[in-house]
């Protein structure tokens, strides 16, 4: 195997800019770094940039994996099927349930399964289809055919199972999961301010009501918070709840640490 085909090109893109981190091996340690932001928050301005970044051989890599925010994701929790099924079936009800939430724009999405034991609801994603037929055309003109699209849930999946709540915040959008001996019971994503801290507390207790679901019945709650690039993410001063903060990184602010994440 030759040095370079051991490279691997990491990109993150986000309202207000995109980043590029090359590692070496997999996993690596990054190698370069660039962040590239802009004023606008839409998907469609950060491809022309990205393009002109991959103009650059220096960011040519045999391997490229590219890194959404979530807040160009869409996450449902489905209702229990009650029986195992097949994926075809997986991904008929996510996409049926994407459609019940946003109506005729869901369908246009790609969608994307993690399945769950039957008496739980299977967790979907979906992102424009669009998004991701432009960027295939993007890395085609660029000869790289490994490449692989994922939301920031997807990468950081797995990393609050033993905690009733999971939190996932990046810069203006946190996701929280309630769940069940590491399955998801309830999702929730929403817009938010610098103070998300302060009010997390409040946002757990009203998604916990409406979804008429019953905490985990102990006294104290646990939530474990995942912050990416938004520094450090102290717990709120909540009683009632056992906070934990997973380490991380909080030097990468903002697009970057989400493609050091």
């Amino acid at each position: 195997m030759s040095l370079w085909s051991r490279d691997q090109l990491r990109i993150a893109l986000a309202p207000g800019g995109l980043a590029l981190v090359r590692h070496h091996g997999n996993p690596g340690k990054p190698v370069a770094s660039k962040l590239v932001a802009c004023e606008t928050h839409d998907w469609q301005s950060l491809l022309p940039m990205l393009e002109r970044e991959l103009a650059d051989p220096a960011w040519r890599a045999p391997r490229i994996e590219v890194v959404l925010s979530n807040q160009f994701v869409r996450l449902v929790l489905t209702p229990p099927p009650g029986k195992a099924l097949k994926q075809a079936e997986e991904t008929a009800l996510v996409a049926a349930s994407l459609r019940e939430i946003y109506g005729e724009e869901a369908q246009g999405w790609r969608v994307r399964v993690h399945s769950q034991p039957p008496q739980f609801g299977l967790v979907g994603a979906a992102i424009d289809d669009s998004l991701a037929a432009l960027l295939g055309d993007l890395f085609k003109r660029c000869a790289c055919a490994d490449w692989s699209l994922n939301p920031l849930a997807g990468i950081a999946a797995g990393r609050g199972a033993r905690a009733d709540w999971w939190v996932l915040a990046e810069p203006g959008w946190v996701c929280v999961f309630m769940q069940s001996g590491g399955y998801v019971r309830h999702l929730s994503c929403r817009p938010v301010g610098d103070d998300w801290r302060e009010t997390l507390p409040d946002m757990l207790s009203r998604e916990t009501s409406s979804a008429g679901l019953a905490g985990s019945g102990n006294a104290t709650q646990s939530a474990l918070i995942q912050a990416v690039g938004i520094g450090h993410a102290s717990p709120p001063a909540a009683p009632g709840w056992n906070w934990r903060v997973m380490t991380h990184n909080s030097s990468e602010r903002g697009v970057l640490a989400l493609a050091m994440e």
